[in-house]
């Protein structure tokens, strides 16, 4: 006796095909968003900061920076070429605090690889007020170093959305990363929304540092100071609570 076949003809199982990925489904996609969403808005803020306290230290340290190392070094370069040891010692030692902030982040990360955030950034915040207290005993230009020193360990809790690094202060790495993603999104070879995200780094730099300029005249170094640090700390709290990225 022949049974019938009530399943209906067979079908071959579906594959994606070399090369390819098969589309998510909705929940996936909103899923993979809520995980980095966080993480750029953390990144955001924290290069908003940097462009902030990098106006900050022009201005008081005679047109020298505290997180943007490669102008430190141009000038250096210039100074040493032309004599001028004043500005010599001033950018090397904005240069050597910004390493050892660096050297310091980097084992805080490691040694506290599960609150490496909430670590970094309360100590980000300690050396701002460090660079406050300083201020007001009127120890002059270096009041900044700490400020360096801040940015150092900020560049080793960056954050990662779609591969894409933010909450560093390398902006010509950022610049080089909108033409470079927007390059390999034309090839097929990348999302476009990297592009956006190096674009959103860039602007949340130079706003930062809009705001810290007027921050700046309006207020005054000792309470642009505060407000920097407020915000930092404000973030370390949120983070720290388990809202945000980990």
């Amino acid at each position: 006796m022949v049974v019938p076949n009530f399943a209906g003809p067979s079908r071959a199982p579906v594959r994606a095909r070399p090369g390819r990925r098969l589309n998510p489904v909705p929940q996936d996609r909103a899923a993979a968003r809520a995980a980095w969403e966080p993480a750029l808005a953390l990144g955001l803020v924290m290069t908003m900061a940097a462009g902030f306290v990098d106006a900050l230290g022009y201005a008081r340290l005679g047109q020298l920076y505290v997180s943007f190392m490669s102008g430190n070094s141009t000038r250096l370069g210039v100074a040493l070429a032309g004599d001028d040891f004043d500005v010599v010692r001033w950018a090397a030692a904005a240069i050597a605090v910004f390493v050892a902030g660096a050297f310091c982040g980097t084992l805080l990360v490691e040694l506290f690889a599960r609150t490496k955030l909430p670590v970094v950034l309360g100590c980000e915040v300690a050396a701002l007020l460090a660079a406050l207290a300083l201020a007001r005993a009127g120890v002059g230009r270096a009041a900044v170093l700490p400020v360096a020193f801040a940015m150092g360990l900020q560049n080793a809790i960056y954050q990662v959305a779609i591969g894409t690094d933010t909450g560093k202060s390398f902006i010509t790495g950022t610049l080089f990363g909108v033409g470079g993603s927007l390059a390999k999104f034309v090839l097929g070879k990348g999302h476009g929304v990297q592009a956006g995200i190096h674009a959103l780094s860039w602007r949340a730099f130079t706003g930062g540092v809009v705001r810290g300029a007027c921050s700046l005249a309006w207020l005054g170094f000792d309470a642009a100071l505060v407000l920097v640090a407020g915000v930092l700390a404000m973030v370390a709290v949120v983070v720290s609570v388990g809202v945000g990225p980990a």
